[in-house]
């Protein structure tokens, strides 16, 4: 109402820290417009019951259904969620956000973005430093903090495996970009190096193996990387690593008439399309509820016993779930 954030309303409540005039007379004029009335008293530990999320801006539904699963968990253990969208690249929004976070006293952040630099770490650490946990969930270059992560090399391993159990020799792989930023994700590695060994291990049985990269997990990328893959080889099996991408690629595939299951099959990752696509996609499916319980049991537990600082690294397990978009080979 006052057209300012929840951090400068809390300061100009508090009487505590800078406020521009004019934004310090809009909140006190909301105040008074709408009767709000502060009770004043000492905090104990009984009143900080929130936990922070950073989740990237994303289209993802990979992110809107993890995050549904965090904050139903979250809730359940008598504490709320304090949600903040933090868009790619911006390091200004991230040091504000974890400001806003410090002020209103959470008592613990689980962090869904990538760092991506060191600004974002160091504005992380210092949480920590103020005895407030942070958990980095199925994010890599986390390391120093706790850490929950999903085996999804293992998941692409068991995707790429089945196809090639299925009688698939010539195989494609769409995948984001790996980087080389030192604190940007290690889970598109871990998915990459999950494939390569699949093909290492199968080598005898694979006659074409190509690799084709996109710069995010978008349908329309999807879309492209398949038409670039059906130009320059003859691949029967597709490995994708998100469900948005197998949703493109499956998407190109229709409109030139190429059967799915029947001339190429597909599998995808995360399963949150996968029920939705026609013919069901056969994909990898993450283990949301575990990931979330995972994550806000162990803040919990951090906020219960500050003095257990080693750095926790749990990782959990996918699996693969058949539907109908995989075909043997004979």
């Amino acid at each position: 109402m006052a057209g300012v954030s929840t951090a400068t309303v809390i300061r100009v409540l508090h009487n505590n820290g800078y406020v521009a005039e004019d934004k310090r007379l809009a909140v006190t004029k909301v105040i008074k417009e709408t009767g709000y009335v502060t009770v004043s008293k000492p905090r104990t530990s009984d009143d900080t019951r929130l936990i922070g999320i950073i989740q990237p801006c994303s289209h993802n539904l990979y992110h809107q259904k993890l995050l549904e699963y965090l904050v139903l968990y979250i809730r359940r253990q008598g504490y709320h969620a304090v949600i903040h969208i933090l868009e790619e690249n911006d390091k200004k929004a991230f040091q504000e956000i974890i400001k806003e976070m410090k002020e209103i006293g959470i008592c613990g952040a689980i962090c869904l973005a990538d760092l991506g630099n060191d600004a974002g770490r160091t504005t992380l650490e210092r949480l920590q430093e103020r005895k407030i946990p942070v958990l980095m969930l199925e994010r890599g270059g986390g390391y120093g903090f706790d850490r929950v992560l999903v085996d999804t090399k293992e998941g692409v391993y068991m995707a790429a495996s089945y196809l090639i159990q299925s009688g698939h020799t010539h195989l494609a792989y769409i995948g984001r970009n790996v980087s080389s930023e030192p604190y940007e994700v290690d889970v598109d590695n871990d998915r990459v190096n999950g494939y390569k060994k699949a093909i290492w291990d199968h080598q005898s049985r694979i006659r074409e193996s190509i690799m084709e990269f996109t710069e995010d997990f978008c349908k329309e990328q999807g879309y492209l990387a398949m038409k670039k893959i059906w130009e320059n080889s003859s691949v029967t099996g597709v490995v994708a690593t998100a469900d948005s991408l197998a949703a493109g690629a499956m998407e190109f595939l229709y409109e030139n008439r190429i059967n799915v299951p029947g001339d190429v099959s597909i599998i995808g990752h995360d399963d949150t399309y996968a029920e939705f696509l026609s013919p069901a996609l056969t994909t990898i499916a993450m283990p949301y509820e575990e990931m979330a319980k995972t994550a806000v049991d162990l803040i919990i537990k951090r906020e219960e016993n500050s003095t257990d600082t080693a750095a926790k690294r749990l990782v959990l397990s996918p699996k693969l779930i058949l539907r109908n978009s995989v075909t043997e080979v004979k």
